[in-house]
């Protein structure tokens, strides 16, 4: 496992933080290409997606032009989440090869969703990577200044229907890898890059965290 690229200080710019989505795609691909086909069909922490449709998923902001996206949805009623599982499953349908070439040759490609910035793709790529990562037992670590951009966008205005307020309502969580803290009321620690994950609706992050907050966020999230 090729371990994170940091600067050892906060990323502060949109070039600083594309740059570091360029890192970390890097390394997705580099853990992809080692999958057999049998951990690539293993469901990811992604709801009803594999590993397979997880990283087809990566692609779609490169692959998928705005006209198709809107087709999409105009086809699923304008459900977002089935188009962009139809997407998912039809990139995910490639070999992983052209999944990964692919992916390694839109490193550094600047596609942000609508009104998003560079911590969109940031979250996405790091928290992708740990939905398919670790339910394969595989440990993917992500430097502190890439957790610390996904932790702070969590209280972003911009991120309401991705993270309800109730979520985060009268807890406040902890970081204890790095000095991260935001919230008030019953603690949840633990480290910053399982916060993100459970602060992010992904339940499986709740194994590494404790505090008398715990029992609430997990309720929450299930």
């Amino acid at each position: 496992m090729t371990e994170p690229a940091s600067s050892g200080e906060e990323l502060r710019t949109e070039d600083e933080m594309f740059a570091a989505v360029a890192v970390e795609r890097r390394r997705v691909a580099d853990v992809l290409e080692t999958l057999k086909p049998q951990q690539l069909d293993t469901p990811s922490l992604c709801g009803e997606w594999t590993v397979r449709e997880v990283a087809g998923h990566l692609l779609t902001g490169f692959e998928v032009s705005t006209l198709a996206m809107a087709k999409a949805m105009v086809t699923n009623r304008g459900n977002f989440n089935r188009a962009n599982t139809h997407f998912a499953r039809r990139l995910g349908s490639r070999d992983i090869t052209d999944i990964v070439a692919t992916l390694r040759a839109n490193a550094e490609h600047r596609f942000t969703p609508p009104g998003a910035g560079a911590e969109a793709p940031l979250g996405d790529i790091v928290l992708h990577g740990q939905d398919m990562f670790r339910p394969l037992g595989i440990e993917h670590s992500v430097a502190e200044d890439r957790v610390r951009v996904i932790l702070d966008r969590t209280w972003s205005p911009a991120t309401r229907v991705l993270v309800p307020r109730k979520r985060l309502r009268d807890l406040t969580f902890v970081a204890d890898d790095f000095d991260w803290r935001r919230g008030t009321g019953a603690e949840v620690t633990g480290p910053g890059l399982s916060l993100a994950m459970a602060l992010w609706g992904r339940a499986a992050g709740l194994d590494q965290l404790s505090g008398a907050g715990k029992p609430v966020l997990a309720a929450r999230l299930s």
